[in-house]
């Protein structure tokens, strides 16, 4: 199946592919099925997004209530490709419209009146092999974020559920070559902007710029509530080693070295 998205303004021409056809869902959950599906760069035949799968389901009636209730997530094999021009504008660009006179204050304007997060529950969320590519034509800067997979059981606000996350990030201008591993209980909670981490394991490797050699675990818990603008630690321990110009660093944290951490924090 495939459909060709055009407009009088030929600034959006773009064509979609979608191989086999697409499943959707109306009640009691409004959700939708795709196979590989191909977005291309504005008139060309470049990808410009493309993904190997996706399912995504959300249930109608707590939508009434002003709950966000997830049935279902999952996301397989983006692949995004982001270039910003030398005139300063993106590939995407044309899908966010005309620029008007004024939008920019307007939309800060809307912003601002934004109400209170949503209540969001989700039964599970998994994705697995996601890539961003990122080209400056100006600098010359470029960004890969490749291999990330993220999977989570279910996130309802109150209880801990396992979050698992991979990535590596490589660049240019600077140098960049990182790999990221965390795992976590995590109590996500929009509505009341509160999000706990139990027992967290994240480990960053690799090198950025004069940095070199770099081997850094984060262990404890750890727990933000946005709303009073606090952070609470516990147990925490940062420990981490490198080279900067050949000159060897090292650091070391724990919780003897931090106990006043324990006590809440203000966030700037």
């Amino acid at each position: 199946w495939s459909s060709d998205v055009c407009s009088s303004d030929l600034e959006k021409q773009r064509s979609i592919a979608i191989e086999g056809d697409p499943k959707v869902r109306l009640f009691p959950v409004a959700g939708i099925s795709l196979g590989k599906t191909v977005i291309s760069e504005h008139a060309s035949d470049k990808p410009f997004v493309s993904l190997d799968s996706l399912e995504a389901g959300v249930r109608v009636m707590p939508l009434l209530f002003g709950q966000i209730e997830v049935e279902a997530l999952a996301l397989s094999g983006l692949r995004a490709n982001v270039v910003r021009h030398k005139d300063g504008k993106f590939n995407f660009q044309d899908l966010l419209g005309p620029d008007k006179p004024g939008a920019a204050p307007q939309a800060e304007a809307r912003a601002g009146e934004s109400g209170p997060p949503p209540d969001l529950k989700l039964s599970e969320v998994r994705v697995e092999n996601l890539q961003v590519q990122y080209r400056d034509e100006a600098t010359g800067q470029e960004v890969a974020l490749t291999g990330f997979n993220f999977k989570s059981g279910k996130l309802d606000g109150d209880s801990p559920s396992a979050l698992t996350l991979t990535a590596s990030v490589a660049g240019k201008r600077p140098e960049v070559g990182l790999k990221i591993a965390v795992n976590t209980q995590g109590i996500l909670n929009p509505a009341k902007q509160s999000f706990t981490f139990k027992a967290l394991d994240a480990k960053l490797s690799g090198f950025a710029d004069k940095l070199r050699d770099l081997d850094v675990t984060v262990s404890g818990d750890l727990a933000v509530d946005g709303a009073r603008h606090l952070v609470d630690v516990k147990d925490f321990r940062v420990q981490g080693k490198g080279n900067l110009d050949r000159d060897a660093l090292s650091l070391q944290r724990s919780e003897e070295h931090t106990s006043e951490l324990q006590s809440r924090l203000h966030l700037v």
